[in-house]
């Protein structure tokens, strides 16, 4: 089992300490820290990937500390980037099957039930 310790970052880029810490992040993954995410995720890498996800990873993480220079005072948290409607469409009761009809061609049946096989003990 690989060990490793992952750093915490735990900092929110919100407070101006928060965006001073993430300005200055700028993480390198190790091969270590590759071989201990892959066995979490339970993924079996080779050697080359193991130094390619590293290279990727520590990327990406750079990019992302790029967002600790923005700032984001003014800006409303938000679930979703794009605004969003209710795209659901209203519920309309409409006729159904009846109970005879679906049950016509159970296997087995009860006082308008399916009869199914037990799943717990």
């Amino acid at each position: 089992m690989v060990e490793c310790q992952l750093p915490k970052l735990d900092v929110v880029g919100s407070s101006p300490i928060g965006r001073s810490i993430l300005r200055n992040i700028i993480m390198n993954i190790t091969h270590e820290m590759v071989e201990y995410i892959a066995q979490l995720a339970r993924l079996e890498l080779t050697n080359p990937e193991k130094k390619m996800y590293s290279r990727q990873l520590t990327d990406i993480l750079t990019y992302v500390s790029k967002m600790g220079e923005l700032d984001t005072a003014s800006v409303l948290p938000t679930s979703h980037p794009i605004p969003m409607e209710n795209i659901f469409r209203e519920d309309m009761i409409i006729p159904s099957i009846s109970v005879k009809d679906a049950l016509a061609n159970a296997p087995q049946q009860r006082d308008g039930y399916f009869i199914v096989p037990s799943v717990l003990d």
